[in-house]
């Protein structure tokens, strides 16, 4: 059974257009709400503060080079590509490896 991250209550006071952005996302309904919408903005802020973007031009040559490579891997061993639901069950699993060597780590 899958852990659940220790949550800790908080309230916060917005200004009002702050507040109304907030309402506005989740009205887009790629939110379910503004508790979903702040924690993904708070996240994405943590992860770029750690990981900041790499170059625009060191990507593109990234791009360029693996692209291509990755493709023409697929075409010589299309058995070893994954399903859409093989890539989702992985990527669970991996999600769930790095909880646990996060409690590992932590003494959980």
């Amino acid at each position: 059974m899958p852990t659940v991250p220790a949550t800790e209550e908080l309230t916060v006071t917005l200004p009002k257009e702050v507040a109304d952005l907030v309402r506005a996302q989740v009205a887009t309904r790629n939110f379910a709400d503004p508790v979903e919408y702040l924690t993904s903005t708070i996240h994405n802020d943590i992860v770029e503060f750690i990981a900041p973007p790499i170059d625009a031009e060191v990507y593109k040559d990234w791009l360029r080079t693996e692209i291509p490579r990755r493709c023409a891997e697929a075409d010589a061993h299309p058995e070893e590509l994954l399903t859409v639901e093989e890539m989702r069950q992985a990527i669970k699993d991996e999600i769930e490896s790095i909880r646990k060597e996060e409690a590992i780590h932590n003494g959980r």
